[in-house]
C-alpha cells in the first residue's frame, strides 16, 4: 500500500502526503499500490454489524476534509486525478453501497481555480456537482470571477436526477451574485431519510468543521451573511 495509509481515515487526512509519495513510486508499481488501497478499502466496509450512525459520522468528515484538502492542494498533475478518479471514488462508492448518500451544500467566496478544481475533483471522486453559473470557459486563474448564472428550476432538475440515480450530490455556490441556498436547503430537509446533510459557508482558515444538519434545518439557517474568500 503506502507508508502514509495506516487507518481509513488517511485516505483522505493524508492525501497530499499520499499523492507525495506516488510521484516518487517507480510507475510499475503504482497499478498494485492502487488495488491494495482499493481492497484495503472494500475489506474496511465489508465488517460484519459495521454500525451507520459511525459510517454517516465518517461520511461527515471525510466530505469536508475532502474539500479542505481541496482548497489546500499545492498542485494538480495525473496523480492527483488518478488518485480521485479510483481511490476517492472507490472509498465513496462504498457508502453508495450502504445505502448512505452525502448531499454538501457550499458557500464560500471562492477565486476561480479553486471552484473549478472543487468542480472538478469532487466530479472525479463520484459527486454530482451542481452550481448555478455557466461556466464552461472559466478558466484556472486566481480571479474572483462573476459568471453568467442558471435559473434554480435548472439546478433543481438537476438535484433530482442526482438522487433519482442514487448519487452523492454537491452543490456549490461561490459568490453572491445568486442565492438559491434556501430553496436547496429545503430540498436537502426533504432528501433527509437519504442523505447526510453537510453544509459549510466559513472558509478554512476561520472554521475546520463543516455543519451536520439534522431535523429542520432549512428555514433557521443563516445564509445571507458575507461568505469568506478561499
Amino acid at each position: 500500500m503506502t507508508k502514509n495509509i495506516q487507518k481509513i481515515e488517511d485516505i483522505v487526512g493524508n492525501l497530499h502526503e499520499i499523492l507525495s509519495e506516488l510521484r516518487e513510486m517507480p510507475q510499475e508499481d503504482t497499478f498494485d499500490c492502487f488495488q491494495d488501497i482499493e481492497a484495503y478499502i472494500s475489506d474496511y466496509f465489508s465488517r460484519p454489524n459495521i454500525d451507520e450512525l459511525e459510517l454517516k459520522k465518517m461520511l461527515v468528515s471525510f466530505v469536508d476534509e475532502l474539500y479542505i484538502k481541496t482548497m489546500e492542494m499545492p498542485q494538480r498533475d495525473v496523480f492527483t486525478d488518478l488518485y480521485f478518479c479510483n481511490i476517492i471514488s472507490h472509498l465513496f462508492l462504498q457508502f453508495e453501497k450502504k445505502q448512505i448518500f452525502a448531499f454538501f451544500i457550499l458557500d464560500n467566496e471562492l477565486r476561480d481555480d479553486r471552484f473549478k478544481l472543487a468542480f472538478e475533483l469532487f466530479g472525479d471522486a463520484g459527486f454530482s456537482t451542481i452550481a448555478p453559473y455557466s461556466f464552461d470557459s472559466l478558466e484556472h486563474s486566481d480571479e474572483y470571477t462573476t459568471l453568467p448564472t442558471l435559473e434554480y428550476k435548472k439546478l433543481e432538475k438537476q438535484i433530482d436526477k442526482a438522487k433519482a440515480d442514487a448519487r452523492h450530490i454537491f452543490y456549490l455556490e461561490k459568490d453572491d451574485s445568486v442565492d438559491h441556498l434556501t430553496k436547496v436547503l429545503a430540498i436537502a430537509e426533504e432528501f433527509q431519510s437519504e442523505y447526510v446533510c453537510i453544509f459549510r459557508n466559513e472558509s478554512i482558515e476561520i472554521d475546520k468543521t463543516a455543519n451536520w444538519l439534522m431535523g429542520n434545518f432549512s428555514e433557521t439557517i443563516i445564509t445571507d451573511q458575507p461568505s469568506h474568500k478561499n
